[in-house]
């Protein structure tokens, strides 16, 4: 989870600086004073384990670093991506009992912060995990999330899990990528709110030319503002979620 979030603001610093510039990351333990908890609410005061992410790009207005974590804010153009995907990122370190917060200024780059809890002792070398805590399958996933970025991760989050994966940018991607293969589809997961057909839309279209198939929505949207009636074979995934979460859900959802 930790690469994935790396690599994830790795990929925003990217794109902050499209004229080149200059990523580091740095680890530090860093003692959290009450002056500094109360000035970045809702952390504690205490001894954290931190990962900075800087980039020399062209930083972010206070008004875009209120909304960054928000699973649809974007400052992209139209039918570049439908956020930073950092809304992924925040729930990684919430679920940890984490912080991250971000330091920018216009034209002088950004610094994303990672909190992290630190154990109380010395953590005991932990034994591989067995290998059916992890949630295999063998089915063909069709994943649609027009964020390359995000597409990317979740594809990185399944792919030792024995998955066939497809993946499509768009909508009306999938439709031709859904049309060209030849085997069957188990699970169609589809981010909401795309440019063009809707995920919502999407799911319509396959779940009538394909029967059996289970689709999972990933939506900022609850189960009571989902503008749009999900139906039985249809279930929402809230973001931000986890890759372990992800993963659950897709052998929950295959196995109903």
């Amino acid at each position: 989870q930790i690469e994935q979030a790396l690599i994830n603001l790795a990929v925003n610093a990217r794109d902050a600086m499209p004229a080149g510039g200059q990523l580091t990351m740095t680890t530090a333990l860093e003692t959290i004073d009450d002056a500094f908890a109360r000035a970045h609410v809702p952390i504690v005061a205490g001894t954290y384990a931190v990962v900075s992410v800087t980039d020399t790009g062209h930083g972010m207005s206070r008004e875009t670093q209120a909304r960054i974590f928000e699973p649809f804010f974007t400052t992209k153009e139209a039918g570049k991506g439908t956020g930073l995907g950092l809304s992924m990122v925040y729930g990684t370190m919430k679920q940890i009992g984490g912080f991250i917060f971000a330091e920018s200024q216009l034209g002088r780059g950004t610094t994303f912060r990672l909190f992290f809890p630190p154990v109380a002792a010395r953590a005991a070398i932990a034994a591989p995990p067995a290998r059916d805590e992890r949630p295999h399958g063998h089915e063909t996933l069709l994943i649609v999330e027009d964020e390359a970025a995000v597409r990317n991760l979740v594809a990185s989050a399944l792919r030792n899990d024995g998955y066939t994966m497809l993946l499509a940018s768009s909508a009306e991607d999938a439709l031709v990528v859904a049309e060209s293969r030849r085997g069957p589809i188990d699970l169609l997961l589809t981010d909401a709110i795309m440019p063009g057909k809707s995920g919502m839309e999407l799911a319509a279209i396959m779940v009538e030319r394909y029967p059996g198939l289970r689709v999972i929505i990933m939506s900022g949207y609850t189960d009571e503002t989902l503008p749009v009636d999900t139906g039985e074979r249809v279930t929402l995934l809230q973001k931000p979620f986890t890759p372990r979460e992800l993963r659950r859900r897709i052998r929950e959802t295959l196995d109903s």
